[in-house]
């Protein structure tokens, strides 16, 4: 059985960019092979929004998909950062969005169930030094890289895990580098 991941659609309340969208859902959606085509962007999982969300009313699941940002210029979220370590490679997800309020609505499930491929653990100390695996990474281009695999900026990065320290882990739902080290040769 799968494991759920929410994900928000606009930046928390905490945030400097309270309320605005993330466009967390293009970007997965992006990061799953989504293609251009006639220069629109293409969502090839709106045929298993509707049919993985049955159970919703029409409109809920309507309203949703309209309220999606149709841009293809959109970068895609490799992977997802959770705290805590409950994550392992091989593991399934199931990726939502709330409907309406978080926790107080009905989630809307965004694709088929993925399965984990790869999981790297993730500690952000309280002056901001990001460790992988245990490894220090502190480069500019690597935090900068790694803000963007997760669909943000760095500084929406910090803004977003302020409450440091931080330990969780680095989630990939498809093949990725093992290394990030790797992607900065």
């Amino acid at each position: 059985m799968a494991r759920v991941i929410t994900f928000s659609r606009v930046y928390p309340s905490y945030h400097p960019k309270a309320g605005q969208p993330t466009h967390f859902v293009e970007k997965l959606w992006n990061a799953h092979n989504a293609h251009t085509l006639d220069e629109e962007f293409f969502m090839p999982f709106e045929d298993d929004v509707w049919e993985l969300n049955k159970s919703l009313p029409y409109e809920t699941v309507q309203d949703f998909l309209k309220s999606l940002a149709i841009r293809w210029e959109i970068k895609p979220k490799m992977h997802t950062i959770r705290a805590g370590k409950r994550w392992k490679e091989g593991d399934r997800a199931s990726f939502r969005v709330w409907s309406g309020k978080p926790y107080a609505s009905k989630q809307i499930i965004i694709m088929p169930e993925v399965t984990i491929c790869q999981v790297l653990d993730i500690e952000i100390d309280v002056m901001s030094n990001v460790y992988i695996n245990g490894e220090k990474n502190q480069l500019s281009e690597f935090v900068d890289m790694l803000a963007e695999n997760d669909g943000l900026t760095r500084t929406d990065l910090f803004h977003w895990f302020n409450k440091l320290p931080f330990s969780g882990q680095i989630i990939f739902q498809h093949n990725s580098p093992k290394s990030y080290s790797e992607c900065l040769t």
